[in-house]
C-alpha cells in the first residue's frame, strides 16, 4: 500500500488544542474532510501542536516533531507567544522572520511544502494581559493598542514571507475574526480570550481546508514523491 500523504501541523496551542477532546482537534478533522474529499487518496494529518511555544521553541523541535515524519506538506502556525513578556524567551520581530525562514529551508530539504498559518485573534478584554497588575505586559502591550494589535506584526510577517517566497499563506486571523463579528466571541474563543471552543476548532477545520481542497487538487497530491506540491504562487484565504 503505497505512503499516506502526510501533512504536520507544526504550531502551539492554537494548533494542539489541548482543552478538546482529540478527535474534534482541527488537524483532526482536517484530516477526516480530506480523506472525504479525495476519495481514493489517504491522507493522515499529524497534531504538532504545542501549547506555549514559539517559533524558536517550534525550530528547536522541529527535527523530532515534523521531519521524523517525513512530511509532503507541513502547516505552520506561531506568532502568538513570540510576544511573551519573559525576556528569556519573546522572539523580537526580526528573529521570528529568520525563523520562518530556518523552518522553511529544512522542511524544504525533506521535501515537504511549507504552508503558514497566521496566528488567530486574542480577545484582548478577557485576556490576563490587561489584568492592572500585569504590568510588564500593558507596559508592552498598551502602546500598540492592546495584545491582539501588538501581534499584527507576526501576522503581517508571516503573510508578507509566504508572499516572498511563493508559498501558500491560510489566514486564519481572518476567518476567526469574521466568525466572531458575525457570532459573538464567545461561541470561538474561551474566557482566556484565545484558545478556542469546538466551534472555534470546527472554524479553524474550514479555513484551512478551504485553502488546501483547491491546492491539493490543481497539484495533484502524492506521497512519496519528493516535493510533492509545488510552490507556486501564494492564495489567501
Amino acid at each position: 500500500m503505497p505512503r499516506p500523504f502526510t501533512i504536520v501541523a507544526l504550531g502551539d496551542s492554537m494548533t494542539e488544542c489541548k482543552a478538546i477532546a482529540s478527535a474534534r482537534r482541527w488537524p483532526a478533522l482536517l484530516q477526516r474532510r480530506l480523506n472525504r474529499a479525495f476519495p481514493g487518496r489517504r491522507f493522515v494529518v499529524i497534531n504538532a501542536g504545542v501549547g506555549g511555544n514559539t517559533s524558536r521553541e517550534g525550530l528547536a523541535r522541529l527535527e523530532r516533531d515534523a521531519l521524523a515524519h517525513r512530511p509532503d506538506l507541513t502547516l505552520v502556525e506561531f506568532g502568538g507567544n513570540d510576544a511573551t513578556t519573559d525576556p528569556a524567551r519573546t522572539v523580537p520581530f526580526a528573529e521570528f522572520t529568520r525563523n520562518l525562514g530556518a523552518l522553511r529551508r529544512r522542511l524544504s530539504g525533506v521535501g515537504s511544502a511549507t504552508v503558514w498559518v497566521t496566528f488567530p485573534p486574542v480577545v484582548d478584554v478577557w485576556h490576563g494581559w490587561s489584568n492592572p497588575a500585569n504590568a510588564a505586559a500593558r507596559e508592552k502591550f498598551l502602546p500598540a493598542g492592546g495584545l491582539d494589535a501588538y501581534l499584527h506584526e507576526y501576522r503581517r510577517r508571516t503573510r508578507d514571507f509566504a508572499q516572498r517566497h511563493g508559498d501558500l499563506c491560510i489566514d486564519l486571523y481572518g476567518a476567526v475574526r469574521q466568525a466572531i463579528e458575525r457570532d459573538a466571541c464567545a461561541r470561538y474563543i474561551v474566557q482566556d480570550g484565545v484558545h478556542f471552543t469546538d466551534a472555534g476548532s470546527r472554524c479553524a477545520t474550514a479555513c484551512v481546508f478551504a485553502a488546501l481542497h483547491p491546492y491539493l487538487a490543481e497539484r495533484g497530491a502524492q506521497a512519496g514523491t519528493g516535493p510533492a506540491i509545488e510552490r507556486c504562487g501564494l492564495r489567501t484565504h
